[in-house]
């Protein structure tokens, strides 16, 4: 596999996007969590049971090269991933 320095660059800023939106998490959110384990437990299935293979067929469908495939998969089975952190953020959720 062949890198360049812009898919390099691009994976980067999406770790440091992913740490960035991680970090503004509190121990007060946990708790809150905790208090309802039934949608705590219908994330988690959703997370790592149905995104992982759901992102995969995405990148077959959509063609997409082996690189931009992973990173795909990985964005989408991160549990928090990017996306929804922004969304978390925008909607103080």
């Amino acid at each position: 596999m062949d890198l360049d320095w812009r898919d390099c660059f691009g994976l980067l800023l999406l770790f440091l996007l992913m740490l960035g939106l991680g970090a503004s998490i509190d121990v007060s959110s946990f708790r809150r969590q905790f208090k309802s384990p039934k949608s705590l437990l219908v994330g988690m299935f959703l997370q790592f049971v149905v995104q992982p293979p759901l992102s995969v067929a995405v990148g077959k469908v959509c063609g997409l090269p082996a690189l931009q495939a992973v990173a795909l998969v990985v964005t989408c089975s991160c549990p928090g991933g990017s996306m929804s952190n922004i969304i978390c953020l925008l909607f103080r959720a």
